[in-house]
């Protein structure tokens, strides 16, 4: 019995010092909630160039994104694949972490932070990414299903859909404007909670 306790015990303090650990990596902040007498316009977008709608490399999802994100807050041109080959926090398969990202976009004098939104609901959500976005600030996703992983950038909305930079997509789909489609903010909220890392819910976000 006593073995059993001992064994109990370890794995209780192993637990408790990776969430420690992951706590620290992530540094995510719980996102605060638009002021009520803030107005979100019916649609807003965020200055684009269709020429940055770039296919990504191979897991490159991260940086592809970060350089939409850059372009935006900067106003400048990066090479993504120059992103890829200096961003850190990276798995052996190349997929970036999110603290790589923010860590990459803070060397470019960009101080972002990873939101979790785990205990919000689809309203608060979507009121957020707006606002956000009329802000002048991009909002980056982590979505995918319990088998892969896809970071995205939201550049816009309507009242229905959300303007979106995809960079696993070769084509654009969203005709005048801003990113490469149009997602249904529904299916794009769906989309982000649907997104697994093991058996956790991510329901991440990167932004100003």
């Amino acid at each position: 019995m006593r073995k059993i306790y001992l064994i109990f015990f370890s794995v209780l303090v192993i637990v408790l010092l990776l969430t420690i650990c992951i706590l620290r990596h992530l540094s995510f902040k719980i996102p605060s909630n638009p002021k009520k007498s803030e107005v979100i316009l019916p649609d807003y977008s965020l200055k684009w160039s269709s020429s940055l709608n770039k296919k990504q490399s191979y897991n490159s999802c991260a940086s592809y994104s970060s350089m939409a994100f850059l372009f935006v807050v900067s106003d400048t041109v990066f090479d993504p694949e120059f992103i890829n080959s200096a961003i850190t926090g990276k798995m052996r398969n190349n997929y970036t972490y999110p603290w790589g990202v923010t860590t990459y976009l803070k060397k470019q004098g960009i101080s972002t932070k990873i939101f979790w939104f785990g205990l919000f609901n689809n309203n608060f959500k979507t009121k957020w990414i707006k606002h956000r976005i009329e802000t002048g600030v991009p909002v980056i996703l982590i979505v995918g299903n319990r088998k892969y992983l896809h970071y995205i950038a939201i550049l816009g909305y309507s009242k229905t859909d959300f303007y979106i930079y995809d960079p696993a997509l070769a084509i654009d789909k969203n005709g005048d404007q801003v990113g490469n489609i149009s997602k249904s903010i529904n299916e794009v909220l769906v989309w982000w909670k649907s997104a697994f890392f093991k058996i956790f819910h991510i329901n991440l976000a990167i932004s100003k």
